[in-house]
């Protein structure tokens, strides 16, 4: 399973199942082993994949994720200044492309999202998740936060399946649950987006070490 992100931190829950961590954040991409550094923009990575794949030893089994069994690719796609841009979304999903084959990559998760809405088959966003689609991975990738009622790529290519989300308000009561402030609309070719809809609110998720969100966890 490979995650596209802003970066990663090798969180314990994730020990012994990082196939590789990529530095996609410029033109020159580097595979590392899972003994890479973190970064400030790192929280962002580490929330996605822990919540999707952590197994839970650092809170004995409580927060576990769904795929608590995957063994992971994480692909860091933000630039030394800090930004996504979608040439570099589209750099980290090149390489996936170049490789899915030799570390048997069989889902892609993207939480990034790109700069203009797009209704052109041709976008390269699009031709890249078509094309690692047809090689049969799974491409999920995020609506958006914007509350729009238009998606940017990657989340509107037709061939992705893109996610939107809903607040539980933390509870099983159905009654109490509302919409997400997901974005919303229409692939190029009329598909409807998103195709389903994830709790979205009131995740337990790490946080990041030496943050000043640690700080004031420690101290609360």
């Amino acid at each position: 399973m490979a995650f596209i992100d802003a970066g990663f931190y090798p969180h314990p829950d994730l020990q012994g199942r990082i196939l590789v961590h990529v530095d996609a954040s410029t033109n020159r991409v580097i595979e590392q082993g899972a003994a890479f550094k973190g970064s400030d923009l790192s929280w962002h990575g580490q929330m996605t994949s822990v919540i999707a794949a952590g197994d839970g030893r650092t809170s004995k089994g409580k927060y576990r994720g769904i795929a608590s069994g995957a063994q992971l690719v994480l692909v860091k796609v933000s630039t030394p200044k800090g930004q996504i841009k979608e040439s570099d979304i589209l750099r980290g999903l090149r390489w996936v492309t170049d490789t899915h084959k030799r570390f048997n990559i069989r889902i892609v998760n993207i939480s990034v999202g790109g700069d203009f809405v797009s209704h052109n088959p041709d976008h390269p966003l699009h031709k890249a998740i078509r094309k690692l689609t047809k090689a049969e991975v799974v491409v999920v990738v995020a609506a958006g936060n914007r509350n729009t009622d238009h998606l940017l790529p990657p989340a509107s290519a037709p061939d992705a399946i893109t996610v939107g989300g809903i607040d539980d308000h933390n509870s099983l009561d159905e009654t109490q649950w509302v919409s997400y402030h997901h974005s919303y609309g229409r692939a190029y070719d009329g598909t409807l987006k998103p195709e389903i809809l994830a709790p979205a609110a009131w995740l337990a998720s790490p946080i990041m070490p030496g943050s000043s969100v640690a700080r004031e966890a420690y101290w609360l």
